[in-house]
């Protein structure tokens, strides 16, 4: 049986460390608007699918070992520490929320008085997100917060019952008896 052109063409592109899977990239110049193809390397790393650069990703991370780019130890990611500005904000707005949820618990205000402080709060949440601050400051329990979002494992009621196969000799389980 004669070879097949392709492994014929594979041999000697292996022996000289070229690609034998090359992907083609539509290059577009910029400024003239001409075209070309270029083929690029497949970057592989299995030796099966492409021997030259399986070898070449091989030789690459070899050296990136010996030079030391691997991590013998976590990289530990400490934040900075908060600048006396976003430090000015949070206590700002923990002030103002005790005022606004005391005098909610009072009742002897006015909802006027309660949006002014709602208003004010939200000032100070764009400000803290302003400052660089990550995360978010959640409002307490006796504020206009949103309620957490349960979800329910139980099937809904108004929905169809899913259908059921019926228990036949090619089925695992009978009922009262074991298959024989």
């Amino acid at each position: 049986m004669q070879p097949l052109a392709r492994e014929v063409a594979e041999l000697p592109a292996a022996d000289h460390g070229v690609c034998i899977r090359p992907v083609s990239l539509r290059r577009t110049d910029i400024t003239t608007g001409a075209t070309e193809i270029i083929d690029v390397p497949c970057e592989s790393t299995l030796e099966s699918r492409c021997p030259a650069c399986a070898q070449r990703k091989r030789s690459l991370r070899r050296t990136q070992c010996e030079e030391g780019w691997h991590l013998t130890s976590e990289p530990v990611v400490e934040p900075d520490p908060p600048s006396e500005a976003q430090r000015g904000w949070v206590e700002q707005r923990a002030v103002i929320t005790a005022e606004r949820d005391r005098l909610a618990s009072a009742g002897a205000t006015s909802a006027e008085d309660l949006a002014a402080l709602d208003a004010a709060i939200s000032d100070l949440d764009e400000e803290i997100s302003a400052s660089g601050l990550r995360g978010s400051v959640t409002r307490s329990a006796g504020s206009s917060s949103r309620s957490r979002r349960v979800r329910s494992t139980k099937r809904r009621q108004d929905a169809p019952d899913l259908p059921k196969r019926p228990i036949t000799r090619k089925t695992m389980a009978t009922r009262g008896t074991m298959p024989g």
